[in-house]
C-alpha cells in the first residue's frame, strides 16, 4: 500500500510538472494550450485535462491512503469481521460508496469545467 501511495504522489507531481512545462512553453511560443479562448472562462474551463487527471490520481491516492491507514493502525479488525460475516452486503456497499464519492467529485468537476451546466 505504501508504495502505491508513493507512486501516486509521484505521478501526480510528474503530471502537474508536465502541464506546467506545457503552459510555460505555450507562453513563450504564443501557442495556446487552453481548451477555450473565452476570457471569462475559469481555470477549470481553460485546462480541463489537468483537473480531470488530478481528480483521478487524487481519488486513487485517497483510497490507497485510507486503506493503508486502516491496515497500519489495525482499526480494520472490526471492519474485517463485519465483511467476513456479510461478504455480499459489504462488498456491494463498499463499491457503491466509492463509486458515489468519485461520481460526485466528477460531477462537481464537470460543472466547474463547463461540461454540464450547474444551477
Amino acid at each position: 500500500m505504501r508504495f502505491r501511495a508513493v507512486g501516486l504522489i509521484w505521478g501526480l507531481c510528474i503530471f502537474n510538472l508536465i502541464y506546467v512545462f506545457l503552459f510555460c512553453v505555450g507562453k513563450m511560443t504564443h501557442l495556446n494550450f487552453k481548451s477555450t479562448d473565452d476570457p471569462d472562462a475559469t481555470i477549470f474551463q481553460k485546462y480541463p485535462i489537468v483537473w480531470w487527471s488530478d481528480l483521478l490520481l487524487v481519488s486513487l491516492l485517497l483510497i490507497c491512503l485510507w486503506l493503508y491507514f486502516m491496515q497500519r493502525e489495525e482499526i480494520n479488525i472490526w471492519f474485517v469481521d463485519i465483511c467476513v460475516k456479510n461478504t455480499m452486503v459489504s462488498s456491494i456497499l463498499g463499491t457503491i460508496i466509492l463509486c458515489v464519492l468519485i461520481i460526485v467529485a466528477g460531477w462537481r468537476l464537470a460543472i466547474a469545467t463547463g461540461v454540464i451546466k450547474g444551477k
